[in-house]
């Protein structure tokens, strides 16, 4: 049994008196989506990858198409031969002699399935190839927005934290006041206080939070993993990419045409039937073997070589072969049809897929969008309650209890978090849709239809110019 590996503790780097960031989002950089997909299409180095194999079967498919074409070799030998050896009449003498040639020229060795089938199956590997760059783009690129959308989510939650944070300041300066004039309990002023510390640690979590998203945005647009990024948009709008008019089953039908993850699978089903044909064939048809070498020879006794003129070796020869009888052949073909048939079955499996996809994503984003009216409706009765029971804790504070404030400004913390996650909700299930028919997210930014009255400022900035 193999003993345990030492632990080993590596010392941490010195700190330092620098003083701790906060995500502020006065020292962020700002990006757009614009910029995250463009860095991300051009950066990241999956897609690289994925674009790389890319050149990869084009080397491949250039090779199966010059497999006609001969080899050329070329072969100095030298030989030395010191002791005993047969005649070709049958008698043993012994020899010590040296012989030298040089020569080269044309070598073929052709199999006839592989050059018939051989050259199809690699063109459709780099058909393969090149459908699986783009569902790896695209996917990725989908990943993109939708963390970009997470950050939007996140900016406009710490604006939420912020404006609910006054409203609890507002609560506690109101119970002091009424503390000080006999008109509020200590307990009262207790439970506003809490409130305040519980919103300030929020806020502080949602600083951390958006450090979190950054960091994943940057690490799919290839940005340094520290920084802080920070959405140019000043408010979080729910934005329409694909159009709810269009039918269900119409929108399932052009993701099974256009989505490339089924381009690359139905092109590698073209190739394992090529494959699978070459197997039926290759035991009926030869393989071709041709060589010409044509140099100087010349050899002598002992060490000494002399007596050096052309020299020419030709062969040519065809050949069947069946494996193991036959019995090999077979096998193999077999295994050819059955890689066929798991091609088949997996762009089965990915056509349900993809249509589950469309058909979740749609169902999500028409829920979400008939949610939109009566969210924003929600955040308006919430913030009128929050006003009508801060005025009469201020004016008649003996007319209103603070717990009614305290649960007014709750109540109004909670519209504006669903309002939030409903709009949010809404644009993720409208890139999960425009990427699922196969369209790259890029696509998106020059057809997105905003759903105009509902929107979530993200800074103190919007809010003002509102």
């Amino acid at each position: 049994m193999p003993e345990a590996l030492p632990i080993v503790c590596q010392q941490l780097p010195p700190a330092n008196d620098r003083p701790i960031e906060n995500a502020d989002g006065a020292s962020a950089q700002l990006i757009d989506l614009t910029t995250a997909l463009r860095l991300a299409d051009t950066k990241n180095p999956e897609i690289a990858l994925a674009r790389e194999r890319i050149r990869e079967a084009f080397a491949q498919q250039e090779h199966a198409e010059v497999l006609w074409l001969p080899h050329l070799e070329f072969a100095p030998v030298w030989q030395r031969h010191d002791g005993q050896i047969q005649r070709s009449t049958g008698e043993i003498i012994t020899v010590s002699r040296s012989a030298l040639g040089v020569g080269a020229g044309p070598a073929l060795s052709f199999d006839w399935s592989d050059a018939l089938f051989a050259k199809l199956a690699a063109r459709q590997i780099t058909a393969a190839r090149q459908a699986g760059a783009f569902a790896a783009t695209n996917a990725l690129l989908l990943d993109v927005a939708l963390v970009y959308n997470d950050l939007l989510q996140t900016y406009a939650e710490l604006r939420i934290a912020d404006e609910t944070q006054q409203n609890a300041k507002s609560l506690h300066d109101a119970m002091l006041a009424n503390e000080k004039q006999g008109k509020a309990a200590a307990a009262d002023v207790a439970r506003a206080k809490a409130e305040l510390n519980q919103r300030e640690r929020e806020r502080i979590g949602l600083q951390g939070k958006i450090k979190v998203v950054s960091a994943r945005l940057a690490e799919l647009v290839y940005l340094p993993p520290g920084t802080t990024l920070r959405p140019v948009e000043a408010a979080l709008v729910p934005l329409t990419m694909v159009p709810e008019q269009i039918p269900l089953n119409d929108l399932i039908v052009h993701g099974l045409r256009n989505r490339p993850e089924l381009a690359e699978h139905r092109a590698l089903i073209e190739a394992s039937l090529e494959k699978w044909r070459s197997a039926k064939v290759a035991p009926w048809v030869p393989e071709l073997r041709v060589f010409y070498t044509g140099g100087g020879f010349g050899g002598g006794p002992n060490s000494y070589v002399s007596d050096f003129d052309w020299r020419g070796d030709a062969a040519a020869m065809a050949y069947w072969r069946l494996d193991n009888f036959g019995l090999g052949n077979r096998a193999f073909v077999r295994e050819r049809q059955s890689q066929y048939a798991q091609t088949n079955f997996r762009v089965t499996a990915i056509e349900n897929a993809v249509a589950a996809q469309i058909a979740a994503a749609r169902g999500l984003a028409d829920a979400r969008r008939q949610e939109l009216a009566m969210a924003k409706s929600t955040v308006e009765a919430a913030r009128e309650s929050y006003r009508l029971n801060l005025e009469r804790t201020r004016r008649a504070p003996e007319q209103g209890r603070p717990i009614e404030l305290l649960q007014a400004v709750q109540a109004l913390h909670q519209a504006l978090v669903d309002y939030l996650n409903v709009i949010a909700d809404y644009n993720r299930a409208q890139f999960r849709l425009y990427a699922a028919l196969g369209n790259p997210p890029q696509c998106a930014l020059d057809q997105t239809t905003p759903i105009p009255g509902n929107s979530l400022p993200l800074t103190e900035d919007a809010k003002q110019k509102e």
